[in-house]
């Protein structure tokens, strides 16, 4: 069963339960943007160069947490610069299926980022 009412997390905020949406698609240009309005799972493949955005975030103050499965044919990702990568290290994007996971809590200022698994099958 279903329950889409407020609960109250840790910090203090309200917030709702967010049943997942899944966003997918195939990047064919060379910029990018996520629609972070739209889901909170992503699946996108792309065969080119490609420099990634997010748009939409949360205001300041409510968090999001979501995550981004890319599929390639092992070319360059191009990452926001607003994220913060887990150890300081950006991850190499792969051919394979890898998923990142992504959290931001100020509206999009920063996004805490780190690579959740790789070499999927």
């Amino acid at each position: 069963m279903a329950n889409n009412k407020p609960f109250k997390v840790k910090n203090g905020l309200n917030a709702k339960r967010y049943l997942g949406k899944i966003g997918s698609g195939s990047f064919s240009s060379p910029t990018q943007t996520i629609d972070l309005s739209t889901g909170n799972y992503f699946q996108y493949s792309f065969s080119a160069a490609t420099t990634l955005a997010f748009s939409n975030p949360p205001e300041t103050g409510k968090a999001l947490l979501f995550n981004l499965e890319l599929s390639n044919s092992n070319d360059t990702t191009t990452w926001p610069s607003s994220i913060k990568w887990e150890y300081g290290l950006t991850p190499t994007v792969y051919s394979d299926k890898q998923i990142f996971t992504f959290l931001t809590v100020d509206g999009g200022t920063t996004y805490y980022g780190k690579k959740a698994g790789e070499t999927f099958s």
